[in-house]
């Protein structure tokens, strides 16, 4: 930005506060520091990169943190739904039993509507993800660096899997729960 932009955009004067150089050896800076006492601070690129990096390990931590929590959330979401679907629903699954349905086509029946909620669910997490990736990513920022808020299509492709993974996982899971499903006993229940 030169001076005229600057007293443009803030409505002050332009002065000089930083200066950037570059410097083969200490001893020219040290020299430099020497000679102007209005320095107050001075800060080598290694320390700022060293800052950088921590800070990126900090923040790599808690990313990682945080798609360990979602994906638990994830498998506990969809055992629950699965879960309380195939309860809700034993008595028509015994009466598609009863009429000599095979266990697959049974299985379909409950695993269709828990794939339906699944790919819902994608869309619309993908969606608000991405809002929420961009708020919190610029809340990272400070007046030294910011963070690149773009998304890799990659990061949509790993979403997506990891859901319809989790998908098939709990539908696996909740197989032999549909077998054991008595049809004399859900058939004989009173709603």
């Amino acid at each position: 930005m030169n001076s005229d932009s600057y007293q443009k955009t803030f409505g002050k004067k332009y002065q000089l506060n930083t200066v950037f150089m570059k410097a083969n050896y200490p001893s020219h800076v040290r020299h430099i520091i020497e000679k102007n006492k209005g320095i107050k601070n001075v800060e080598l690129t290694r320390t700022t990169m060293n800052r950088l990096e921590t800070n990126m390990k900090s923040i790599k931590m808690v990313v990682v943190i945080l798609i360990i929590l979602a994906s638990l959330l994830a498998i506990v979401v969809l055992y629950s739904v699965t879960n309380i679907n195939i309860e809700e629903r034993q008595r028509e699954i015994a009466t598609l039993k009863v009429l000599g349905f095979k266990d697959s086509e049974t299985n379909a029946y409950i695993f269709r509507e828990t794939f339906g909620l699944s790919l819902m669910g994608t869309i619309i997490g993908l969606f608000f993800g991405v809002i929420l990736f961009q708020q919190v990513i610029q809340s990272f920022g400070t007046e030294y660096y910011i963070f690149d808020t773009s998304m890799n299509l990659m990061t949509f492709v790993y979403s997506t899997c990891f859901s319809i993974l989790f998908t098939v996982i709990i539908n696996l899971l909740m197989i032999p729960k549909i077998r054991k499903i008595d049809m004399l006993q859900s058939l004989k229940s009173v709603d």
